[in-house]
């Protein structure tokens, strides 16, 4: 089961914030001698993503319920768009969110994704 991002929640991060990268599907030994050995362990491309998200603080009351109980800490998939691409795709938060309050009734939120595998 996969869920949907909330609706009253920004749909993206803001322009400007978000980092992008895509798992790394190698191991790499440095030998005592010679050239380092690198051997493929994964042939399963998917990408990460950190980026920000502006929010009243009525909203982020909405996104730390979401986290916690209906996301349950990264747990389950949410349904969200790829801050690239602007397609749907399933991910999970993977590390615990970070919060900067920015005045008055506005804060940033900073999180990261990655996109769950199909």
């Amino acid at each position: 089961m996969s869920l949907d991002w909330p609706a009253t929640l920004p749909a993206h991060f803001i322009q400007g914030s978000v980092s992008s990268s895509r798992n790394d599907t190698a191991i790499r030994t440095q030998m005592e001698v010679g050239p380092m050995k690198i051997r493929r362990t994964d042939t399963v491309d998917y990408a990460k993503f950190s980026g920000e998200c502006r929010m009243t603080m009525a909203q982020l009351e909405i996104f730390w319920a979401f986290y916690n109980d209906d996301h349950e800490q990264g747990a389950e998939p949410f349904t969200w768009t790829d801050p690239f691409t602007g397609d749907s795709h399933l991910f999970v938060i993977t590390a615990m969110p970070q919060v900067t309050h920015l005045g008055g009734t506005v804060v940033a939120v900073s999180f990261q994704v990655e996109e769950v595998p199909s």
